[in-house]
């Protein structure tokens, strides 16, 4: 489950995609039931990303050593995406290891990004500090 998850979530909108890679509804709950996301038993919990700069909306949604760079010219628009929530406890043994990224799931995910009206990019990601990261590699993602 761990190649699949972007800034601490699972988006739930892949669930057909994710089924064929095994994390159908009775992994997630029991996945739930061992603490590690929550959401799994009911509709999913709807994330909401603001930008992290001010004159524009852009958010970096980083996932096992990629990026899903997100952007639009309106500064107030908001992203929301449905999810399981990883857990304290989830996020700690993320902190554990290293996954491969799931590069067609986070296509697929950036492209349901991009039909919400965003300029979506996927690239690779680089974490330079606590606070800054680079990403290289960057491909345009249509919806």
């Amino acid at each position: 489950m761990a190649r699949f998850v972007i800034e601490g979530a699972v988006v739930k909108n892949q669930d057909q995609y994710l089924e064929t890679r095994g994390v159908n509804f009775n992994f997630l709950i029991e996945m739930q039931n061992l603490g590690i996301i929550s959401g799994a038993e009911s509709i999913g919990i709807i994330k909401t990303y603001r930008t992290v700069v001010s004159d524009k909306f852009i958010h970096p949604l980083r996932s096992n050593g990629k990026v899903i760079l997100v952007e639009s010219y309106d500064a107030t628009k908001e992203l929301k995406l449905d999810v399981y929530l990883l857990t304290k406890m989830g996020a700690q043994l993320m902190g554990l290891g290293s996954f491969e990224p799931d590069v067609e799931y986070l296509r697929l995910v950036a492209k349901n990004i991009a039909a919400q009206g965003f300029s979506v990019r996927l690239a690779d990601w680089k974490q330079v500090s606590e606070n800054q990261g680079q990403y290289f590699n960057s491909q345009e993602i249509d919806a």
